[in-house]
């Protein structure tokens, strides 16, 4: 018997040192898409953000996610199993819609969920590692979080990770009109914070690794320095903002201590996190990582919630009834033959018609015949209803041809 499973550990469940050891970059994904398929899964995605880890199988066989991740990270299954949400079935599907919609993110409805989803199926499809379920099953998820999107307006609600860190900034120092800002890395989160930053009034300098002329994207109004440069540049800063997959920390205690001037914040946006703990305990220095930063919603925000749930609902279905369909594949066909043998037989073989016959009649024949079997085949499981929404249901296919 096929399992849909869906597990998942994240920013609710478990903290951010603990979340770092089951935190994949994109080539890690791959690797672990690679060893899932070794290992005998027949459908598998792996999503891994700043937040969450989260992996979906579907198949055959009797995996156990959790088991699997550990076993691949090193880590103790008996410790992470408390902290593991696992969810199976139209759980799983729920889950998963929610989690596109950006309901379980910490910054509620945020944007870059979406992307980070689509991602994820894309990595999986790249790597063989999909099938038609998961894949369905993303795509389905998608189409909701951007029907949600546009169709209902999460207002007062930061939309990225970017904008609260920005927020944040804003809360503890005041004015940032000419303010210094460090940001390390210029990833999709460090872009849209460096803008950000701009936007506000401060003085942005931003990290590269490498530069590749019409490749590159550095948010206009900003300056750039490579990133063996950072210590002195965070000498220079009043702020430090940290965002990037290195599995190295970006800035560790002994990098700052050594510095004449010290700012006064570092805000780490990375998991694994790129700013060394230790650092907040430097006198005068306050750190802050993405556990920091959440949001509150409000009565609007809670009523335009619901809205979502009706969209996420109406996916749900759909899914369900594509599930339903996929899982009779084999039976379709065979109905299929059977119509078509016994449509031949009654038109052919016992002669009501002939092949001379005027090619409309015999597909107007075939069709009442095909049509007329199944009824008769179904008589005891067929409503009058059901026929009259089949028979609406076909009228609409044709307004729409």
């Amino acid at each position: 018997m096929n399992r849909l499973q869906g597990l998942s550990i994240d920013h609710h469940s478990a903290e951010l040192r603990l979340r770092e050891a089951l935190s994949f970059t994109e080539t890690q994904v791959r690797e672990e898409l690679s060893r899932l398929k070794k290992a005998g899964v027949e459908e598998a995605v792996l999503l891994s953000t700043c937040n969450r880890t989260e992996l979906y199988l579907y198949g055959e066989e009797d995996s156990e996610p959790g088991a699997l991740l550990c076993a691949d990270r090193q880590v103790d299954i008996d410790f992470y199993s408390d902290l593991f949400q696992r969810y199976e079935g139209e759980a799983a599907v729920h889950h998963l819609m929610e989690v596109a919609c950006g309901l379980r993110s910490q910054i509620l409805c945020e944007d870059q969920i979406i992307t980070q989803v689509k991602t994820a199926a894309a990595v999986a499809r790249e790597e063989k590692a999909s099938g038609p379920v998961l894949e369905t099953l993303f795509r389905m998820a998608v189409t909701a979080a951007k029907k949600a999107k546009t169709e209902v307006q999460v207002r007062a609600v930061p939309r990225s990770s970017a904008a609260q860190a920005v927020e944040l900034l804003r809360s503890v120092c005041g004015e940032l009109r000419d303010k210094k800002a460090l940001v390390i890395g210029n990833g999709e989160i460090g872009r849209l914070c460096a803008g950000l930053l701009r936007d506000a009034g401060c003085a942005v300098t931003v990290t590269l690794r490498t530069y590749r002329h019409g490749e590159t994207v550095v948010p206009f109004g900003c300056r750039t320095v490579d990133y063996k440069e950072r210590v002195e540049e965070i000498g220079r800063s009043d702020f430090v903002v940290s965002a990037t997959t290195s599995p190295h920390f970006t800035v560790t205690k002994a990098m700052v201590e050594g510095l004449a001037r010290v700012p006064a914040i570092f805000v780490d946006l990375a998991v694994p996190r790129d700013i060394e703990p230790e650092v907040g305990a430097i006198p005068g220095v306050s750190c802050y990582n993405i556990d920091d930063i959440g949001s509150d919603g409000d009565d609007e925000v809670l009523g335009s919630l619901q809205k979502i749930g009706a969209v996420i609902e109406k996916y749900e279905g759909q899914f369900r009834q594509w599930l339903e369909i996929h899982g009779s594949a084999e039976e379709i066909q065979s109905v299929k033959h059977r119509l078509v043998e016994k449509v031949k037989n009654a038109l052919i073989y016992k002669e009501e018609v002939s092949l001379s016959e005027d090619p409309v009649t015999l597909i107007e024949l075939a069709v009442e015949k095909a049509v007329d079997s199944l009824i008769f085949a179904a008589k005891d499981e067929i409503s009058g209803d059901f026929i009259r929404l089949m028979d609406e249901a076909l009228k609409k296919q044709e307004d729409r041809q």
